[in-house]
């Protein structure tokens, strides 16, 4: 009866730990409803009738964004998300981004293995 008991234990950490891993980026799935993403991210309604939510809280967040869109519908759930880096601010001539991007474009941060094209 133990050895049941430690077999069951063992195939739900298994899971718990593989459903983590195919998590989405920023820990988020395809898919997922409102509800679940309310769960993990504090959600504000941004375009009613449209269902895009901001959040500053992902599960698994990076430094290079501040800032999300999530575009969840009731029918598809989570279908897109949108990553907003670094606010600069800037005058009406663009110093502060010229300076900022002397070779006229942004480096390119990774996401562990994947590199985001620029």
């Amino acid at each position: 009866m133990q050895r049941k008991n430690i077999f069951c234990l063992s195939i739900v950490v298994f899971f718990l730990f593989y459903s983590n891993s195919l998590a989405g980026p920023f820990g988020l799935s395809m898919g997922m409803s409102k509800a679940q993403c309310e769960k993990v991210c504090d959600l504000k309604l941004v375009k009613p009738y449209v269902y895009i939510f901001e959040t500053e809280k992902v599960p698994n967040p990076h430094y290079a964004f501040e800032k999300f869109l999530l575009f969840i519908t009731p029918t598809q759930g989570l279908y897109k998300l949108r990553a907003i880096g670094d606010t600069i601010s800037t005058s009406q001539d663009g110093n502060e981004i010229k300076l900022k991007f002397p070779d006229g474009h942004p480096k390119s941060p990774t996401c562990g293995h994947l590199k985001i094209p620029h």
